[in-house]
């Protein structure tokens, strides 16, 4: 780290919300008091990454230290009641969030759940160039709409692993992901319904919400359309299409219109004031 970056990233540790953040870390490394969620180890340790504090920092590595030692994470209650019940279906859930975690601080691709979670995330998207439908993978019962039972399709922690790692990228896999992509999107930009996980009858039954990804972020977007849209949601929709992966990209023409907005308007009105 140059001297620049180190002084940066002394004001970054000194800000109160990354303050809160490293003041929650165990004794034994972990961050917070479970895996996902509010109070979880994927959000607060995304929280000081996110503001620019070097995977290379002690509080970061301890952290990770912590998340793969099993005598330790078994220590933290996991209150993600569909976590398992998502993996057993390969739906992206408690695994694929470690296996998310991992990528943030560039953990070796061939570290076991990350191996097997790009493998089921690129199976997953992969998958979609088999189907004519939204009822291809999912059915529609009582008001409600579901994955059928073992459906490849791929949820928001798919794709987010997929982006942030290497080892799956050849010039063929990479043509693969793209064609996928776009065959999903052309599935999904359309369907208003949210598509929820039942659990096999093993793991209670019942229904959980997966981690779904926002297929209408890829959308073009009109200027009339984006002023429309209020102070709040504004914020998330920026997030959604600021973090949409190279593979996944199915028109500029949003990112040519905010330039545009950018340059020559006062777009900052759009933005929340906290």
């Amino acid at each position: 780290m140059t001297p620049e970056m180190s002084v940066l990233e002394n004001e970054i540790l000194t800000q109160a919300n990354v303050q809160k953040i490293l003041a929650a870390q165990c004794e034994d490394g972990w961050l917070g008091h479970e895996l996902h969620g509010v109070d979880g180890m994927d959000c607060l340790l995304g929280g000081p990454l996110n503001a620019g504090v070097e995977k290379e920092h002690p509080a970061v590595q301890r952290a990770i230290s912590a998340l793969v030692t099993p005598e330790i994470a078994s220590k933290h209650k996991n209150w993600f009641r569909g976590g398992e019940a998502l993996d057993a279906e390969g739906r992206g859930g408690d695994r694929a969030i470690i296996a998310q975690i991992l990528s943030w601080v560039g953990y070796p691709e061939d570290y076991p759940i990350m191996a097997e979670e790009i493998r089921l995330a690129f199976l997953h998207l992969s998958s979609v160039l088999s189907y004519s439908s939204v009822d291809d993978f999912s059915v529609s019962r009582k008001g409600q709409r579901y994955y059928k039972p073992n459906a490849e399709f791929p949820g928001a922690n798919h794709i987010s692993l997929l982006a942030a790692t290497k080892s799956w990228r050849t010039d063929e896999s990479l043509k693969t992901a793209k064609a996928a992509a776009t065959k999903a999107y052309t599935l999904m930009r359309d369907v208003n319904e949210f598509i929820t996980f039942k659990k096999p009858a093993e793991y209670n039954g019942g229904f959980v919400s997966p981690f779904n990804y926002n297929w209408q972020a890829l959308a073009p977007i009109t200027k009339e359309k984006l002023y429309a849209i209020d102070p709040f949601r504004f914020a998330f929709w920026l997030g959604s299409v600021s973090g949409v992966p190279d593979f996944m990209l199915q028109s500029t023409d949003t990112y040519e219109l905010l330039f545009d907005l950018l340059k020559n308007e006062n777009i900052e009105t759009l933005l929340p004031e906290k």
